[in-house]
């Protein structure tokens, strides 16, 4: 089967893009997040998007939405993980890309390829015989970035460099989540400079609940997958300090993964006043009330992109406490962002009283939160990536 570019424009004066990712709700983590939104802006735009990915099972399910100009191909990849996929699993969505992706993108026929991930989707791309006046691009995301955070690959780490090089050198555009992940992708491959450019946030989804002075600040959120790099046992020792000076707090936790037990364990330890209930895995239906409903973010991330969290929860009003390696090098700033350069069960929790008992403050940090926010939306990066296409496409 060949697979040729589409010529012309559809209806609306767009493009025909396909992305290939392992991972498109209801399995994955922020990528899968950003791609749903993403592909949804682009729908809006005009464009037909398709999306292939990984699903459950050895079948092959096709799904279309947004007015029948998104479709979804789950090519079956015995996924079984609703968030970060096993290594087993990460392999076997490598096998499932390059050996069944290509027949769905031929009878798609798009007019530009974009790759969530060098690997395993970026690898997988240019591994299945993808003919060269098809542009293709790469999305860097995070670990997939080689120095990024090289224990996600496990027993893969010894070949991580090796399979990462050459999709950064056949790349016809190559883009990343962020400064970051773009000065690291430089610095493992000084051959190619990635263009930055970061998720987005839907301002109008994710707004704050109605404050003012008489509110008393006290319910703390924590959001992300409960594995190491998270931090989210030296936040638990901070809730454990707060409670040690008699202060009425309480934390949610909503996530889950291989730590929720040890958590629950470690939370349980936790003496009232302070309170701390780990919600486990919630639909991103329901995130935008749950950020709503709090005051406050604590992200202690040791690697982020530009983080759907932060984004989020700022978009809702909501101040972030934050380790500071993570976002300074992700070129996200902002007043309501606390910058901690030390993590400690002290130096988190008096960063936490500080911001939480002056409510002035606190509204203060929060509407410059929301003012951060609104520097980033999905229309800003459906913009870039159309720009950054338009000459590829146009070229081919």
């Amino acid at each position: 089967m060949s697979l040729m570019p589409g010529r012309g424009s559809p209806a609306g004066g767009g493009w025909r893009i396909s992305f290939i990712c392992h991972e498109f709700p209801p399995f994955g983590g922020g990528a899968a997040t950003a791609l749903d939104a993403l592909s949804r802006e682009l729908v809006q735009r005009g464009h037909q998007v398709q999306i292939v990915t990984v699903g459950a099972g050895l079948g092959q399910a096709v799904e279309e939405d947004c007015l029948n100009r998104r479709q979804v191909v789950r090519l079956g990849g015995l996924r079984r993980s609703t968030l970060t996929p096993t290594t087993l699993e990460l392999l076997f969505s490598y096998l499932t890309l390059r050996w069944r992706g290509f027949a769905p993108l031929a009878a798609f026929s798009p007019q530009a390829v974009v790759a969530f991930f060098a690997f395993p989707a970026g690898h997988a791309l240019f591994s299945m015989g993808i003919p060269s006046d098809i542009p293709c691009a790469v999305w860097l995301r995070g670990s997939d970035v080689p120095g990024f955070f090289n224990s996600r690959w496990h027993w893969l780490q010894p070949l991580h460099p090796y399979l990462v090089r050459p999709v950064l050198a056949k790349a016809d555009l190559l883009l990343a989540n962020g400064d970051h992940l773009a000065h690291l992708a430089n610095h493992f491959f000084p051959q190619r400079s990635p263009y930055a450019v970061a998720n987005g946030i839907d301002p109008t989804h994710y707004y704050p609940a109605p404050v003012d002075e008489t509110t008393v600040p006290y319910r703390i959120l924590a959001v992300g997958q409960l594995i190491p790099r998270k931090g989210w046992q030296e936040l638990l020792v901070a809730m454990e300090w707060i409670s040690q000076q008699g202060k009425n707090l309480h934390l949610t936790l909503v996530g889950d993964g291989p730590m929720r037990h040890l958590l629950q364990q470690q939370a349980a330890a936790i003496a009232p006043p302070v309170t701390v209930h780990l919600a486990g895995y919630c639909p991103r239906e329901e995130m935008a009330t749950i950020y709503r409903n709090h005051h406050l973010l604590v992200h202690l991330s040791k690697a982020e992109g530009v983080s759907n969290v932060l984004l989020e929860a700022l978009a809702s009003g909501l101040p972030v406490i934050t380790r500071a390696e993570s976002v300074v090098e992700s070129g996200l700033t902002s007043p309501a962002i606390t910058l901690l350069p030390e993590i400690t069960g002290p130096s988190v929790g008096e960063a936490i009283l500080r911001m939480v008992e002056n409510t002035p403050h606190w509204l203060d940090l929060s509407r410059h939160a929301r003012k951060t926010a609104l520097r980033y939306s999905w229309s800003l990066t459906a913009s870039q990536l159309e720009a950054l296409l338009k000459p590829l496409i146009q070229r081919h």
